[in-house]
């Protein structure tokens, strides 16, 4: 059964949890360390009968150059933090034998913030995001609207007038169809995960949507583990809390990073008398007295659920 943590013990390490390898030092690339637990998300694919293989190689072909699909895993974000996410893109994808994945988080606007795809051309995904995310019938932000957290593309499109719209963009990028899922936490939605299926592949099978279902709830409890989230699950319960504003939640962000005052004052382009008056509302409105104290609370605030 699934824990409160969303782990099944025996099933290799808590998604995200237990001091994963980013806070010890450790390579997140070994095997020991995989931040997504791929004995648990096999379990969701053994519940609707598909076969995960661990050595498939989901059709990709090495040696494309950039403007080609690319087969290896590229990392818009090239902090620790996204390398992990690689488990999940390469779990998707073999288990639902669709090639091409993103793996984006959710930003307050609904926006998306590409985090890693494999086998995705970044030159067409740029001209998605500057031109046709608003027609997408399956995007973040339409999905949200219907509290939604899986869908297809061809499904979507036949309740959704947008697809017309979108339809030069899959010409463009030589899509047929698209499974879409957005991970939810605390009523918010914070991620999502694409995978696209090409003219030369068929559409999502009802096998793979039901696959989608089955994976969703097991993300969504290892997402909750994830440094982000839990920075952002900080911020809101800061600003709530201690009635802190959005520049003072940004400065204590940057006090956590080690910035100096006049390291934050060029980051925000604002006075060092500004940021030191900032500074001592923080301190008065956490009630501490210095920067270690004021870390300390902001980090209490990430682990507290």
């Amino acid at each position: 059964m699934l824990s409160a943590e969303g782990w099944i013990p025996g099933h290799g390490r808590p998604p995200f949890g237990n001091a994963p390898s980013w806070h010890r030092g450790g390579s997140p690339g070994q095997s020991s360390e995989r931040m997504i637990s791929l004995g648990l998300l096999q379990i969701a694919a053994e519940n609707v009968d598909l076969t995960f293989d661990r050595t498939q190689s989901c059709g990709l072909e090495t040696g494309c150059s950039r403007g080609a699909l690319m087969s290896a895993t590229q990392f818009v974000s090239h902090d620790e933090e996204a390398r992990p996410i690689v488990e999940l893109l390469q779990f998707a994808m073999e288990a639902t034998h669709i090639p091409s994945s993103i793996f984006y988080w959710i930003d307050e606007s609904m926006r998306m913030q590409i985090a890693a795809c494999e086998a995705v051309d970044l030159d067409r995904l740029n001209i998605y995001q500057s031109t046709f995310y608003a027609h997408d019938p399956c995007s973040p932000v339409r999905m949200i609207s219907r509290q939604a957290r899986t869908q297809t593309l061809q499904r979507a499109g036949c309740e959704s007038e947008a697809l017309e719209l979108y339809r030069p963009y899959m010409a463009l990028s030589g899509i047929r169809d698209a499974l879409e899922m957005v991970f939810w936490h605390e009523g918010r939605a914070v991620a999502g995960l694409g995978l696209v299926a090409r003219n030369d592949q068929d559409c999502v099978s009802p096998e793979a949507w039901k696959l989608a279902e089955s994976m969703q709830r097991y993300v969504e409890a290892s997402l909750a583990l994830h440094p982000r989230v839990m920075r952002d699950r900080a911020r809101r319960r800061l600003a709530r809390e201690f009635l802190l504003s959005k520049r003072e939640l940004g400065i204590a962000e940057l006090v956590a990073r080690g910035l100096t005052n006049q390291e934050i004052g060029e980051e925000l382009a604002i006075s060092l008398p500004t940021v030191k008056t900032h500074l001592r509302s923080l301190f008065a409105k956490l009630d501490v007295g210095n920067r270690t104290s004021l870390i300390a609370q902001m980090r209490k605030a990430e682990v507290t659920r």
